[in-house]
């Protein structure tokens, strides 16, 4: 008799039922909750004008070339993680009064920051940043004419001083 009673009961009170129902239930659930929290985050990594940006390459390798052309090279080091010396050699003795400094980290954009490097003696220049967090950043040395730029990556903390030379291209041309 018991076993009749069993064979009889509603599908709603089967256990096997609602773990299969759970399951899509779940992933839908959780599809929501992933495409809520997307729409809410901002990714400082993608750029809207990608094509735009991508272009503009091109366009700046001049500036580059220009570096190479002057015969520029340069050394970074860092006091007390608040301080960057620049050091500037060329074969003219080129010197600029001052000198700006983009420091970009390579994933979070809000800890780039801009400055501008005073010149205290011949071809020596320094500038006060806030301390970088640990990790790869680049750095983008130029005149405030915007006529050359020397570029490179670095890794934080920075053990010596970093060697930037004109990029590879610019200096075949």
């Amino acid at each position: 008799m018991t076993d009749d009673n069993e064979s009889n009961r509603p599908w709603y009170r089967e256990p096997w039922v609602w773990v299969i129902i759970a399951i899509p239930g779940i992933t839908i659930l959780w599809s929501v909750f992933l495409i809520l929290f997307s729409m809410q985050q901002h990714v400082s990594m993608v750029e809207d004008d990608y094509y735009d940006k991508g272009t503009g390459i091109n366009r700046e390798l001049s500036r580059d070339i220009k570096a190479a052309d002057l015969g520029l090279t340069g050394r970074v080091s860092f006091t007390d993680q608040q301080r960057l010396d620049i050091v500037l050699k060329s074969p003219e003795r080129r010197n600029w009064e001052r000198l700006e400094v983009e420091l970009s980290h390579a994933t979070l954009g809000d800890r780039d920051q801009t400055t501008i490097a005073e010149r205290v003696g011949e071809g020596r220049y320094r500038a006060s940043i806030n301390a970088l967090s640990d990790g790869r950043w680049y750095i983008d040395i130029r005149n405030i004419g915007n006529d050359w730029r020397l570029r490179s990556a670095l890794n934080t903390p920075l053990e010596e001083p970093l060697t930037l030379k004109p990029i590879r291209e610019a200096r075949q041309q």
